[in-house]
């Protein structure tokens, strides 16, 4: 995969529309709004993980969702990503909160989402954006977050080792989820990045445009990608982490 070309253009109009429906702005702190999830927006991914510390395995479907969004009465649409692999997506409507990333996070782990939603910005690798495509975007959001292996300093991404590791039934997902976690130092992000948070379901991610002269086109469409991928069936998990 090469982590240097453009979006396509079904893409890039696509995300223009969820720009001017979705924007959320990184300085609305404890703003709130709802959500319902509706579908997946590509299709899924089959993606088993362990995790060391908290002991937990699971297999979830993998890919961008789609939600109904509604903010002081006006509708929206809200495609997302999941950054909390220890709830399920609810299966109602539901208020969420708008919090800071780096105090979600961490400094680093926000930069690195941000590094890494930038290289699927810039990449442009077949006639359209797949299952695959969004699979492996979701298993290097979780790997990101959930990982605590370091080496040299740094958090050291790799999924088939370290305190949290994935695999998919899925051919070619991991070895392109894995390629650009390998490439994150390579990139600088055109992204912030901020969490939908709920204390009973999955919380979701929210970019930022850094500057609209450092973001070129059709980067600059993407105001928002957020969080979750629709884990497994929509029951109800225990939260075992506060945002």
């Amino acid at each position: 995969m090469t982590p240097t070309r453009a979006f396509l253009p079904s893409l890039s109009t696509k995300l223009a529309g969820i720009a001017a429906a979705c924007w959320l702005a990184a300085g609305q702190a404890q703003a709130t709004t709802t959500l319902a999830y509706d579908t997946y927006v590509q299709g899924s991914q089959n993606v088993t993980y362990n995790s060391v510390i908290p002991a937990h395995s699971d297999t979830y479907n993998a890919g961008e969702s789609r939600f109904f969004r509604t903010d002081d009465g006006i509708a929206s649409i809200f495609e997302a990503y999941c950054v909390d692999i220890f709830q399920y997506r609810s299966p109602s409507t539901n208020v969420y909160t708008l919090v800071g990333g780096i105090g979600y996070f961490g400094a680093e782990k926000a930069s690195d989402l941000g590094r890494l939603m930038t290289l699927f910005d810039q990449w442009n690798g077949s006639t359209s954006i797949t299952a695959q495509e969004t699979g492996a975007v979701q298993m290097a959001i979780w790997e990101i977050v959930q990982e605590t292996a370091t080496l040299g300093g740094k958090m050291n991404y790799d999924l088939a080792s370290g305190n949290f590791t994935e695999t998919s039934t899925g051919i070619g997902t991991a070895a392109m989820a894995q390629n650009w976690l390998s490439s994150l130092g390579s990139v600088n992000s055109w992204y912030t990045v901020d969490v939908l948070t709920n204390p009973v379901y999955q919380d979701y991610m929210v970019l930022n445009k850094v500057a609209a002269n450092n973001v070129p086109e059709p980067g600059s469409l993407a105001l928002v990608v957020g969080g979750l991928a629709a884990m497994g069936s929509a029951a109800r998990r225990r939260k075992t982490h506060t945002a």
